[in-house]
């Protein structure tokens, strides 16, 4: 099958592989500059492995803190 039979483009000044915040971003900032592109998502709905994180990580009372005298815990 080929991109005509598909509907898909044919080229795109800019491929993204993942629908993920950064690939959504990527895909964005590319387009807002005037490319086109094409974002590739394996899964059914856009997210990837971003829908799956908090977002955050934990570093309270870590050595780097300390030795600059930051108090968190």
């Amino acid at each position: 099958m080929n991109s005509l039979q598909t509907g898909f483009p044919r080229d795109a000044d800019v491929i993204v592989v993942g629908g993920g915040g950064s690939g959504l971003a990527s895909a964005l900032s590319a387009a807002q500059k005037g490319l086109s592109v094409v974002l590739l998502e394996r899964q059914s709905e856009i997210g990837g492995t971003t829908a799956m994180s908090v977002g955050s990580f934990t570093a309270a009372g870590t050595r780097f803190q300390k030795r600059k005298g930051f108090v968190d815990n």
